[in-house]
Parts: structure tokens; C-alpha cells; sequence
């Protein structure tokens, strides 16, 4: 269980461990985030990802399961 623990910790004079030993803090959730502070990109990314949400919440949770009761 511990074995990804055990090969960082081996890691000797490597950029990726001396950057990942102190994780990053994040400033702001993607929610605290304004719509129209945006880029382009990521007004697109954000509805494409909203609706792709919606559409696996509504297949996972309300159709796979009347679904089998009907089968």
C-alpha cells in the first residue's frame, strides 16, 4: 500500500520532489469564481462540463435504476 510512498521518498536530487513535497494551496475554488471573469476557454469548458454533469447524474442516478427494476 505504501509503495508510491516508498518510490518518492527514494527520489534523490529530482525537481518533481522538491516541488510536490509541499502541495500547492489552491486561492480560489472553480465555484468562487465569477461566470464573467472568465476566459473564452473556460466559459466554454464550464458549460460543456455542466452539461455533461447533468447528463451522467441523470442516467447514473435516475434511469440505470428504473432501468433495472424494469428488466
Amino acid at each position: 500500500m505504501e509503495v508510491g510512498n516508498l518510490y518518492f521518498e527514494s527520489l534523490k536530487q529530482n525537481h518533481l520532489k522538491a516541488v510536490m513535497h509541499h502541495a500547492p494551496i489552491a486561492e480560489k475554488r472553480g465555484v468562487e469564481i465569477k461566470f464573467m471573469e472568465r476566459s473564452c476557454f473556460h466559459k466554454f469548458a464550464r458549460i460543456w462540463y455542466k452539461l455533461f454533469r447533468v447528463l451522467y447524474v441523470g442516467v447514473v442516478f435516475y434511469f440505470i435504476p428504473f432501468a433495472v427494476m424494469y428488466l
